[in-house]
């Protein structure tokens, strides 16, 4: 497939086929909220990073979209904290093992401690697998 084109699907007389849609491309948006809910440890506050996926011709515009669906994601019970960072996604989003959203950091910690600091906090509400 063309770089400067994604595929939408339904398009044509073929109604599981594709068609490219000129100067779009496939985002990773991670946006932060924070939710009133009460957390389980006393003076905690419960945070959450979320990745949505969103078809755009930029990354103003794909975060744009992600930032209004933020707003409405949060609801009564959250708030979005107006950070998010784009991705441009290489891959093609409906296929297995498709890369969403990347981030490299640099940073001197050893993995065991960037993990720690970052990711194992031993606060977070995921299921994680050792």
């Amino acid at each position: 497939m063309d770089d400067d084109r994604m595929t939408e699907p339904g398009r044509g007389g073929d109604p599981d086929a594709e068609e490219a849609v000129p100067g779009m491309r496939w985002y990773g948006v991670k946006c932060i909220f924070q939710f009133s809910i009460p957390a389980e440890a006393p003076g905690h506050t419960i945070y959450e990073e979320r990745v949505t996926i969103w078809s755009a011709p930029s990354f103003d515009e794909a975060i744009e979209k992600a930032e209004a669906e933020a707003r409405e994601y949060a609801g009564e019970d959250g708030q979005y904290l107006g950070y998010c960072v784009a991705f441009e996604m290489s891959d093609d989003p409906s296929a297995e093992g498709a890369e969403v959203y990347s981030l490299m950091r640099e940073d001197p910690r050893k993995p065991e401690e960037y993990l720690d600091r970052f990711y194992d906090t031993g606060w977070e509400r995921a299921r994680m697998q050792s």
